[in-house]
């Protein structure tokens, strides 16, 4: 949804460049805040039109404090040229692609331009500042405060909009999972911060995990799947720990999230390979090999991308090779190019991680079946 006519009633940018925005013509430094945000869900919304135009539309729906944002950052062929066209037209193409690397550059990209805004907004709110009324903000239900993010005039501002979002996503699940640990949702402590592909930091019993929300996936297929494989995979080093599954609070012993052991790292996609050695980025592919095999050993398929591969920080400061995203139905993704076949699919998704992790030099040496 393009804007039509934009009013930035709750935010502009302010014209120093420094950083600052205004709310109420109230200044606000909000580099001198950190806000704890808990991601509750993302959508992208796309569309063509008639006359061969098109619709991209980013939806982040988070909670910030006591407050539930629902930000939007949208653009349409007839939008004039600007920094969210740009990248939401990125975002657009990569799906058409199925592009993944790309596509989550351009979100991190969008992200820097819209949390600015919220952060301001948040901390405005919580200096008292008198709230506008906002859909949803019933007994008991956090306040929805909806900002659309848009250039106006050639700058960033920000408005409210009127697009809705489904939440939550998802029906709680059924517990076919017997064997493991469940957690009540009051065992669990929010911590400071998220590791956003493993979910948020929390507290059990004093010990840190990771806790991911069965609305966080984009659809419970995954997650069921995911559970599944990680049970196969128990007790390998390569692949993240399965601790247990977390009620729904309805009451009823269904479903809504999971429990995985904490670790500390990056993932791949969010590093530069070139700033590492060459014998540790072979450690690294060695233990891809390795976990490869392993999911082999137990029919486990993985979309072999960057974006999957986490480095955990240990001990020896290398780093090491902890695969993540084995919920997904496919080996490898099957953007225009990629030749069909499970082995074939396996070279080719392999041979591109090789590339990256060589710093994006062509790979010149694929790994074979038999070694990998």
């Amino acid at each position: 949804m393009a804007a039509a006519n934009p009013k930035p009633e709750i935010l502009s940018s302010g014209g120093d460049g420094g950083g600052k925005y205004t709310l109420n013509d109230v200044p606000i430094d909000y580099s001198q805040y950190d806000l704890i945000r808990i991601p509750l869900t993302t959508e992208i919304r796309r569309s063509k039109t008639n006359s061969g135009g098109y619709t991209c539309a980013l939806h982040e729906f988070f909670d910030c404090g006591p407050f539930r944002f629902h930000v939007l950052l949208s653009a349409t062929d007839k939008t004039p040229p600007c920094v969210e066209k740009t990248l939401l037209a990125a975002i657009n193409c990569d799906i058409e692609n199925d592009a993944r690397e790309g596509r989550e550059k351009a979100w991190r990209d969008l992200e820097e331009l819209w949390y600015p805004f919220v952060k301001a907004d948040c901390i405005s709110r919580s200096r008292n500042v008198q709230p506008r009324p906002q859909d949803g903000g019933g007994t008991g239900e956090k306040q929805i405060i909806k900002l659309q993010i848009a250039t106006v005039d050639g700058k960033l501002s920000a408005m409210e909009h009127s697009e809705h979002i489904k939440w939550p996503r998802h029906d709680p699940l059924p517990n076919v999972w017997p064997t493991l640990k469940v957690f009540s949702p009051e065992c669990i402590n929010m911590g400071p911060k998220t590791q956003g592909r493993l979910g948020h930091q929390v507290q059990i019993d004093g010990r840190d995990y990771h806790f991911k929300s069965l609305q966080n996936f984009f659809d419970t297929e995954y997650f069921v799947r995911l559970v599944n494989n990680l049970l196969k995979l128990h007790g390998r080093q390569e692949f993240p720990v399965l601790v247990g599954l977390t009620e729904s609070g309805t009451g009823d012993g269904n479903i809504d999230g999971m429990v995985r052991g904490y670790m500390e790292g990056v993932f791949l996609d969010e590093i530069n390979p070139t700033a590492y050695s060459t014998p540790i980025k072979e450690k690294w592919k060695r233990q891809i090999c390795e976990a490869v095999r392993i999911m082999e050993s137990v029919h486990v398929t993985w979309d072999a991308c960057p974006g999957d591969v986490f480095i955990r920080k240990d001990e020896d400061e290398e780093g090491n090779i902890v695969i993540c995203g084995i919920g997904g139905g496919l080996l490898v993704r099957r953007s225009p190019g990629h030749v069909s076949g499970s082995q074939a699919g396996k070279i080719k998704g392999l041979g591109e991680l090789w590339n990256y992790i060589d710093g994006g030099e062509q790979a010149t040496k694929l790994p074979s079946i038999g070694k990998c």
